[in-house]
Order: structure tokens, then sequence, then C-alpha cells
């Protein structure tokens, strides 16, 4: 019964695919996603989980492995975006390695380079900052990890005051 109830409701879900933020999203008609969709990047984790001395450590990043080209072009695949048009972006990772996040496709997703104001170049402010944040002790990883599945933009927001005007028109389209 409780696997009956468990496919039902992975079912529905799949019935109205939403942007992260919970709008209807249509990947098709946007090519440049803010928020990765839902469905197709939920977010993975690296396993077995690195220790906070493993992430904080100055060959960690050294270690993360290069992404394949055939995995850059299933993300975008999976976006409907034409890998010619691969300069505008930069295949991220949902959840960045430097807070634990895996280097599979279910966290990746094409991130603008040159939407204004939100890009990559954004979310790769935050990501720092959330790496801060744990290697300093002031932060969990698994704090950092849902800062960055719910809504980076959000949590940038939140974390930082530099784009106050930016932060109430993004709230705002949101509602």
């Amino acid at each position: 019964m409780l696997k009956k109830i468990i496919i039902l409701i992975f079912l529905s879900s799949l019935v109205q695919a939403q942007a992260q933020d919970g709008r209807p999203y249509d990947y098709t008609q946007d090519e440049t996603p803010l928020l990765p969709h839902a469905l197709q990047t939920p977010g993975s984790l690296t396993y077995p989980a690195p220790k906070i001395s493993e992430i904080c450590s100055r060959e960690f990043r050294k270690k993360i492995p290069e992404l394949t080209q055939d995995l850059k072009q299933k993300v975008f695949d999976t976006y409907g975006i034409d890998i010619s048009k691969s300069s505008l972006y930069q295949i991220d990772h949902l959840i960045t390695p430097e807070v634990g996040g895996g280097n599979d496709i279910k966290n990746l997703w094409p991130q603008s380079l040159v939407s204004k104001p939100w890009n990559a170049h954004m979310k790769d402010r935050l990501e720092n900052h959330l790496h801060r944040e744990i290697c300093q002790g002031r932060m969990s990883p698994n704090h950092a990890q849902t800062l960055l599945t719910l809504d980076w933009i959000d949590s940038y927001c939140i974390i930082f005051e530099d784009m106050t005007k930016e932060c109430l028109e993004y709230r705002k389209k949101r509602k």
C-alpha cells in the first residue's frame, strides 16, 4: 500500500512541472532559466559526504572532476537548449561541490552568464559565501545545501543587502 502511495505522489508531481519557485515551468519558452527545473535538477550530494575538513582544504577544489563534454551535452538537451549557445551559459551545480554537492546530471543545469541581474556570477558569490561560512564553523553543510536547493536567488537576497531593488522585483514576480 505504501509503495502505491509513493508511486502516486511521484506521478502526480510529473503532471505539472514547476520551477523551484513554484511557478509552472516551460523550459522550451525560456532559454535563460533563473532557477533550475525542479524535476530535471533536484540536486544531489557527494556520497560519502566529504568531511568539513576536506571541503575546507586548499586541495578540495582541485579534486572536483571536470565535467565531460557528453555530460554537458546531456544537460543542454535536458533543458532544450542548443549546445551552440553554450558560451551564454555555465553548466552549474545546484548544490556546489564546495558544500557537498554531487557531480552528476541531477545536480547540473545550464545557468545563464548574461541574464541581469541574476546569473552564474551572482550565484558564485553566494556559493563562495556559504563555503566560507561552513569553513568558519558558522553554518552546517546541510543548511548551505538547503539554501541553494530551495531558491538560490531568495537566499542571496536574505544574505546580501546589495540588491534590495532587484530582490523586491524578483519576489514580486514570484507571486
